[in-house]
């Protein structure tokens, strides 16, 4: 065999074995999910897997995809929350109902016990208990939970979502950090879809 034909092997095979090796790792990620405003989609210390190519390649973000984006007020951080409303969108509440354009999410109460582990502000850990609910964003259902006969605050103004910006809120409706604190997050912070049932 030619060296120059041994070279051309060699290189061709080095290249399957970096594309098939290395553009999985590019494309998916792996991420500890850090905190509770997910539960009960995403459990503190799961392991979630993020495709960085989901809205990269023409995709557009939808009503009830999980997301990993830079947080807008500390871009070092990064969070994970599910959009509930796209640019244009316009979201509202009515006591603990989410509306969007005028019209509350579809939801429907569980008759399931419900409790969840969670870490207070001082590092203890407490066990708290909650309501289950089904929400369905169009042909997609998930489940929230609430914190029993806790209403929601009445200082969530309505707000337009901006054009190239999504409302993310946490399925952990009554713990959670999100849109309804600090506002819509921009299509370009977004990292990538998260792979959830």
């Amino acid at each position: 065999m030619k060296p120059r034909t041994k070279t051309i092997i060699w290189t061709t095979l080095v290249v399957v074995i970096v594309v098939a090796v290395g553009v999985p790792l590019t494309v998916f990620k792996l991420y500890n999910v850090p905190a509770g405003s997910m539960i009960p989609t995403l459990s503190v210390g799961d392991r979630m897997l993020v495709n960085r190519l989901s809205y990269a390649l023409g995709g557009e973000p939808k009503r009830g995809d999980v997301v990993v984006f830079v947080y807008p007020k500390d871009e070092s951080k990064e969070f994970v929350k599910r959009i509930v409303a796209l640019g244009g969108d316009r979201v509202s509440w009515k006591g603990q109902a989410v509306l969007i354009n005028g019209k509350p999410i579809s939801r429907r109460r569980l008759d399931q016990p419900c409790s969840y582990d969670d870490i207070t502000e001082d590092g203890q850990a407490e066990k708290r208990s909650c309501v289950l609910f089904e929400e369905r964003l169009g042909d997609r259902g998930y489940r929230v939970i609430q914190d029993p006969g806790g209403p929601m605050p009445a200082d969530f103004k309505p707000i337009t979502v901006p054009e190239g910006h999504v409302y993310v809120l946490g399925d952990n409706r009554d713990n959670s950090h999100d849109s309804r604190y600090w506002g819509t997050v921009s299509r370009e912070n977004i990292v990538g879809r998260v792979l959830v049932d």
